[in-house]
């Protein structure tokens, strides 16, 4: 048995083909530009003030790394807060308390991006 189709017959399924190609690959892209920025996946735990180890957090702008009861960072993020989105503009305003260098590291890997 064999399957016979004519040249222009072909050509036009070629074209349909890649024409649905591009219409699905353009509406794609386009979903994709209206998705909300990454949102931190750091949740804050519950704990006592006093009993942190580091506090991350927005200082005149820019994130800033302090040590429990230190008054000067350890470490600033040259990122512009006002430009994250509004979850960890939050996070960050009211400060993220952290027990230990593992949770640190953690944080800074999701703004140092």
């Amino acid at each position: 048995m064999k399957i016979i189709i004519d040249k222009k017959k072909l050509s036009y399924i070629l074209l349909s083909v890649t024409s649905i190609s591009i219409i699905a690959y353009t509406f794609s892209t386009i979903f994709s530009l209206n998705k909300k920025p990454k949102q931190s996946t750091i949740e804050q735990p519950q704990i006592k003030k006093n009993e942190y180890k580091f506090l991350v957090k927005e200082d005149s702008g820019v994130i800033k790394v302090f040590k429990n009861g230190e008054k000067t960072p350890i470490n600033i993020i040259e990122k512009e807060v006002e430009y994250l989105p509004e979850y960890d503009q939050n996070m960050l305003k009211n400060g993220i308390y952290l027990y230990n260098t593992d949770d640190l590291n953690k944080v800074l890997e999701d703004y140092e991006d």
